[in-house]
């Protein structure tokens, strides 16, 4: 999509696949991204097993409007951890998305790509303020003890989740100090894949 999904993550009408609209869908954003990556890996490692391959997988959620699962929301409302509808909505939100991407590591178990492919896993700002436009009464996400949220220049606008696994290179379970910025990806990849940019 260009954006974001709409009209909300349930059941998308923008999303676009090589250009030409893909018209209605069934299910949620997160769960459709994550299938066309996986059918997308499964074919192109089906016609050249082991062949490197890129994958940017951009997720929508918890981007405003916010929509998830009705049994991910009832289970944060029936056991308290949600104040409200919208709060469990969220929250339901989020753990969709860490569905999506179990799925997508699943796969790269599955075909044996686990150990030696680098995964990021990250967002593009801090936590949307709650009720800063029409529309985004489920926007709860949190800042924790830093200053500010989404569009504020201090910390919370933009220190956000680095998450990285490669097991042949990275042990797991470490916590690192070292700042990140996404700018430094492209030439992180291309040094990885041994690609001369210069």
């Amino acid at each position: 999509t260009q954006n974001n999904a709409s009209p909300s993550h349930e059941n998308p009408v923008n999303f676009v696949r090589n250009g030409e609209r893909v018209g209605p869908l069934q299910g949620f954003s997160c769960q459709l991204v994550a299938g066309e990556a996986i059918d997308w890996l499964e074919r192109q490692q089906a016609a050249q097993p082991g062949q490197p391959f890129f994958l940017y997988v951009a997720f929508h959620e918890p981007h405003e409007p916010v929509a998830s699962p009705l049994d991910r929301v009832r289970k944060y409302e029936e056991s308290r951890a949600a104040r409200n509808h919208d709060e469990a909505q969220y929250f339901a939100n989020v753990e969709n998305i860490d569905a999506a991407v179990g799925r997508l590591l699943a796969t790269l178990d599955k075909l044996g790509l686990d150990a030696n492919t680098l995964v990021i896993f990250t967002s593009d700002n801090g936590p949307e303020t709650l009720n800063r436009y029409k529309g985004s009464q489920r926007s709860y996400g949190r800042p924790g003890p830093l200053r500010g949220m989404k569009l504020h220049v201090h910390e919370a606008g933009y220190r956000v989740a680095g998450i990285m696994r490669w097991p042949q290179r990275i042990t797991g379970g470490q916590v690192s100090d070292e700042p990140v910025c996404s700018l430094d990806f492209l030439p992180t990849f291309c040094k990885v894949a041994g690609v001369d940019v210069t």
